[in-house]
């Protein structure tokens, strides 16, 4: 294509970014039909649209990743810019998925552009995303990629393996075993589970160990469990602990019984973050467990942390909405039986929020004041 046809097609892109084309890449396939681009022109554009707004072509971007792909520096270093820009950022769902589906549907070519990446990147997050590819070419043939899993992540302890090549290889496991119901390779799976979950490993092991926990919990509880618990001991950090807690308010392991047990040990933290994210927890999931959920919240008082957990308004009115005729009857039964003015006094203070907006539960809230007057006169 010559380049005034290539700066013809650019202008109306642009002209039009925001009213036709922003984020609909079915409008942009339209406007390049009949066009006759060969993979350099495409490859010339998407490097164009890259670095005019990531964000208004992704999806576009992201639906050519196949089309485009060829282990050679050129396509290595367009990966790498789209990295750069959309690292962390939740709208790179579809380009995350552009990557497995690459492994997956050209795994020849998925394995050659990984060890391009590998050999030649300097960039940490580039070779993170690699992981995603292998991960791709793994779902279809496992019996090519359980090898070189094997020796990145069991191999002797002598034989060094870069950490970033060492994460990206859990991150190509995940993808691998996403969509499972049974694993094929269970012992195999298991052994690299237990290593990398090891209390030995640094931190940023240690994170992509809770994810890959996460992920192979439905495949044996108890194992996952007992790793998670270890992941989340007094000695890990506050960060491990958030994370956990995190993926439990945001994904779960689909059992409540599993869930509250960790959540019980997390509350025990005092790091506000951790306890925000518990709070969310339980605002979400307090009527799987009542008690325990009573349990938590009373600690916390007796604790005074009350006003590191800047949710506990949110969760005190989710879980009035859940159950409020629970919830009061157990302050009425702890309050009247409490010593400690402190405690009688903060929970007098909190209590409204399990009323929330529930006018019929008013006289219940008076109710309650006036045993608090009592107590604290």
């Amino acid at each position: 294509m010559e380049s005034k046809d290539l700066m013809e097609i650019l202008e109306e892109l642009t002209k039009n970014k925001y009213e036709k084309y922003y984020a609909k890449s079915g409008e942009i396939d339209k406007l390049l039909s009949g066009k006759n681009l060969s993979k350099e022109d495409l490859l010339l554009l998407i490097n164009i649209l890259v670095n005019d707004d990531i964000f208004a072509w992704l999806d576009f971007i992201s639906s050519k990743i196949e089309d485009i792909a060829e282990d050679n520096s050129l396509f290595v270093n367009l990966i790498s810019s789209i990295i750069d820009k959309v690292k962390n950022d939740l709208s790179q769902g579809n380009f995350i998925r552009a990557l497995i589906s690459l492994g997956e549907n050209k795994p020849e070519l998925g394995i050659k552009i990984y060890d391009e990446i590998i050999k030649h990147s300097r960039k940490e997050q580039v070779i993170l995303y690699a992981g995603l590819i292998l991960g791709g070419v793994g779902r279809k043939q496992p019996e090519k990629i359980i090898p070189y899993l094997k020796k990145m992540l069991l191999s002797d302890k002598d034989f060094f393996i870069d950490e970033n090549i060492k994460i990206a290889s859990v991150r190509c496991t995940r993808v691998m075993i996403e969509k499972k119901d049974k694993l094929d390779n269970e012992d195999f799976y298991f052994d690299l589970l237990k290593v990398v979950s090891d209390s030995n490993n640094s931190e940023s092991i240690k994170f992509e160990a809770i994810n890959l926990n996460f992920d192979m919990f439905k495949f044996n509880k108890d194992i996952c469990y007992n790793n998670l618990v270890s992941l989340s001991s007094l000695n890990s950090s506050d960060n491990l602990k958030y994370q956990i807690a995190d993926r439990l308010w945001i994904w779960g392991l689909k059992d409540f019984d599993y869930e509250f047990k960790l959540i019980e040990k997390l509350a025990e933290s005092s790091n506000q973050n951790v306890l925000s994210r518990i709070a969310y927890y339980l605002a979400k999931n307090n009527q799987h467990n009542k008690e325990k959920t009573f349990n938590i919240f009373k600690e916390w008082i007796k604790r005074d942390k009350e006003f590191y957990v800047r949710e506990l308004d949110y969760m005190l009115e989710e879980m009035g909405k859940a159950d409020f005729e629970y919830y009061f009857k157990k302050i009425i039964d702890w309050i009247k039986i409490e010593e400690d003015f402190k405690i009688i006094y903060s929970v007098s203070r909190l209590v409204d929020h399990l009323v929330g907006k529930n006018q019929s539960m008013k006289d219940k809230l008076l109710e309650l004041n006036e045993l608090f007057s009592k107590l604290l006169k």
